[in-house]
């Protein structure tokens, strides 16, 4: 293959024709292959829950190419939500990697030939396109290489003997790198490494503090550090400034700058987003200076959203042998890495590729103008210049009153909230702003937004059409659409914070409900349901079996709540593994006073349930059984301890009289059931105090013993001589405490059998008699 000016010819050796239709065949059957497998590619991104095959291939034979790309196919990973199929431009840019492999074959001259030509007429276009004259480009794969290729250029133009001395030219006055504090934080890292420069060499010029964008370069901050690295002996050697900065897209006093430089001598490079609004009809002037710095790189791979394209770094060089030196002169072997882009340009003209562009523009503006009129909303500006990038945040301060519907259920709501400013934290309003973020672009798909944290302004969204607005296919509807979303969610987020005090204030007067502190959680409130039957009203130091009870009341309630609220509604877990009931955003014809009164009404109803009763049922059965079977545990236990004698009744009498066993040796401990914590405890605080105790009363009955013995006493002589009872009838009166009306209730009970099943407590006694 040769080239001849503008002519492009072949050279075909000749072949039989039964070659010719053999390898006709065979790229038939090449190409059906391929497009199997371009289907199976297809299906692994549409798919959403591919696994890896982990199947080893033997690789001792050889196999056809089928079988390769079958086995390339199956190799699939799991595909997330936002995988999308390649479009046909990125097919194209993958489809020119190939060709760029295939002239790599090529004999030496033909190569640098057609080489020469694509690196010619790329340049030569992309000039036009951004409108860049008396530059020269190098394209290369990786962002930093243009920078780095230009700091050594600007090194070879401050030390001539740099090339021949190398960092030893540098030794008496080192060179300085001045980069803004906007850059990313490895940006400065990776330079250092790529040059070869010790730390001091890299100077990083503060932003803004007190005049201009917060977000952009401190020009007076930069004179001062130009001046004292002169005074102490360093030599300024370039200053990377930004026509959009990475972060928020704010551009740099670019005017300004490039007087400094020229004036201190230093070399000016520009980098940024927005440089590709040099490619506009009608260009802002603090843009259109980019064009007359000594070196800028054009990111376009990400501006026109395929892959595949190289960035291109334009530079003013008059020395040829300085730029070969810095790496900016390419051979043939990279100039035909520019072979993307002379396929792209010539596949969607340069007309198309401004289109999209000044589309971009035309939405980010859109964007603006319809943010600029909504209350709630803060937009982080620029106060010179427009930015491509729209960067704003909720601000939750919505002020009292608000604007809702007149009814009469509205105006007691509201005459009932605080009034003046609601005081939000700032983790409250991140909360806010990611559930926000999430939230609408589940709503429009068409238009993606990104939640990125700001310095002193904290979670915001960020809109760049120029980065998501081609693979998105956003246009001015899809702008319209999202706002009027944002308006409602807006307006759905004050209420909300309107009523949180509200919502504390009703559930709290609710019995057996336990309302939860949601202050940094982006929802209205949350709640807990409890059993009416338990005496402790808390939902700490509980078992199993009463977390599981609590569970499935809580449970049934969120299910029969969401029969009418099943989109405001949220069945979350604490850490403790106990279920809430959380109410989310929530729109203006929400009733938080019926929704309040629906709750009490449902946590009467699901009591009284037969369900509810069954699973109490179930709870006390599994704890008479797991008595019974410590029970039976600690008896065989005592029999092997006491031996097989005292068991035998004739020789038992015998032995106990010639061996009595210990006083306090009762038998067996008997076990107490309480509804109330749902704990399994034993009955010898029964048997001590005469009546059921919890444990933390234990101690106070054990110091009142005496004075309960005497009063008992006192008590039973002054009754009427038919009811009167000794003091050891006393001692066999079981004292229990009723769930319902809190008065004690009397069990009396025989010598023979001290204590009956105390059901009157809600308790569940197990004893064995002892032996």
């Amino acid at each position: 293959m040769a080239a001849d000016g503008q002519s492009w010819q072949v050279n075909i050796d000749p072949q039989p024709a039964k070659d010719l239709a053999m390898e006709d065949l065979e790229m038939q059957v090449l190409s059906n292959v391929i497009n199997d497998f371009k289907e199976s590619i297809a299906k692994t991104f549409s798919c959403t829950e591919c696994e890896y095959n982990s199947d080893k291939f033997n690789v001792n034979k050889g196999v056809n190419l089928s079988e390769v790309l079958k086995r390339l196919s199956d190799l699939r990973l799991p595909a997330n939500s936002s995988t999308t199929i390649p479009d046909t431009w990125n097919h194209i840019s993958i489809l020119s990697k190939s060709l760029q492999e295939y002239l790599l074959l090529l004999e030496s001259h033909q190569r640098n030939s057609i080489a020469d030509r694509i690196y010619s007429d790329c340049q030569t276009w992309l000039s036009e396109l951004f409108s860049l004259d008396n530059l020269q480009s190098s394209f290369h794969n990786k962002e930093l290489d243009g920078v780095v290729k230009v700091c050594k250029l600007a090194l070879h133009s401050k030390y001539p003997k740099y090339a021949s001395d190398g960092f030893t030219a540098l030794y008496t006055r080192p060179p300085v790198i001045y980069i803004s504090s906007a850059a990313p934080p490895e940006f400065s890292k990776q330079l250092q490494n790529q040059l070869g420069l010790p730390q001091s060499s890299v100077c990083s010029v503060p932003c803004n503090t007190m005049f201009g964008s917060p977000f952009t370069m401190d020009v007076s901050a930069l004179e001062r550090l130009l001046t004292d690295d002169v005074s102490c002996g360093k030599t300024p050697l370039i200053l990377i400034a930004y026509a959009g900065t990475p972060l928020t897209g704010h551009t740099d006093n670019l005017s300004r700058l490039r007087e400094i430089c020229t004036q201190s001598g230093v070399w000016f490079h520009v980098e940024g987003d927005t440089l590709a609004n040099l490619a506009l009809s009608q260009t802002q002037p603090s843009i259109q200076i980019a064009s007359s710095a000594d070196s800028l790189t054009l990111n376009l791979s990400r501006w026109f959203g395929i892959s595949s394209l190289p960035h291109c770094t334009y530079y003013r060089c008059n020395n040829t042998t300085q730029a070969e030196l810095s790496g900016l002169i390419a051979d043939s072997t990279e100039k035909l890495s520019a072979l993307c882009v002379w396929v792209i340009v010539q596949f969607m003209g340069t007309h198309d590729l401004q289109n999209m562009i000044e589309h971009s523009s035309v939405l980010a503006q859109q964007m603006i103008s319809r943010l600029d009129v909504i209350n709630g909303v803060k937009r982080i500006e620029q106060p010179s210049g427009l930015s491509p990038v729209v960067i704003y945040k909720y601000k939750a301060s919505p002020s009292l009153p608000l604007t809702l519907d007149d009814t009469e259920e509205k105006g007691k709501i509201l005459a009932a909230a605080p009034r003046g400013k609601i005081e939000v934290s700032e983790r409250l309003t991140n909360s806010f702003n990611q559930k926000l973020c999430d939230s609408l672009n589940k709503e429009n798909p068409a238009l993606r937004v990104e939640a990125v944290e700001i310095p002193r302004e904290g979670l915001c969204m960020k809109f760049d059409p120029l980065l998501t607005s081609r693979a998105k296919g956003t246009s001015k509807v899809d702008v319209d659409n999202y706002i009027e979303s944002l308006q409602q969610k807006i307006i759905m987020m004050d209420n909300l914070l309107v009523s949180r005090d509200l919502f504390t204030e009703m559930f709290s007067k609710i019995s057996d409900v336990i309302v939860l502190d949601t202050k940094e959680l982006p929802i209205m409130g949350a709640f807990q349901c409890i059993p009416k039957y338990w005496k402790t009203k808390t939902m700490s130091n509980l078992s199993d079996l009463k977390k599981q009870e609590a569970n499935e009341l809580n449970l049934r309630i969120y299910q029969a709540l969401c029969t009418q609220f099943e989109d405001v509604l949220v069945l979350a877990q604490q850490d403790t593994g106990l279920n809430t009931v959380q109410l989310g955003m929530v729109g203006e014809s929400f009733n938080l006073q019926l929704f309040s009164e629906l709750v009490a009404k449902l946590t009467v109803e699901f009591e009284d349930n037969a369900k509810f009763v069954e699973s109490v049922t179930d709870s006390i059965q599994k704890s008479i059984e797991e008595a019974q079977d410590k029970l039976n545990k600690e008896r065989e236990e005592k029999f092997f301890q006491d031996g097989v004698l005292r068991s035998v009744p004739v020789v038992a009498s015998f032995y106990n009289w010639f061996s009595p066993p210990p006083k306090e040796d009762h038998g067996v401990t008997g076990r107490s059931f309480d509804l109330s914590s749902g704990k399994l405890d034993s009955t010898e605080q029964t048997y001590k105090f005469k009546m059921q105790v919890h444990d933390d009363q234990s101690d106070l009955l054990s110091n009142a013993s005496d004075i309960s013995k005497a009063s008992a006493l006192e008590t039973s002589s002054v009754k009427d001589p038919d009811e009167t009872s000794t003091s050891a009838e006393m001692n066999d009166v079981t004292v229990n405490d009723d769930v319902e009306t809190g008065e004690p209730i009397q069990t009396e009970t025989s010598q023979e059998q001290p204590v009956e099943k105390a059901e009157e407590a809600g308790q569940e006694d197990v004893r064995e008699s002892d032996v």
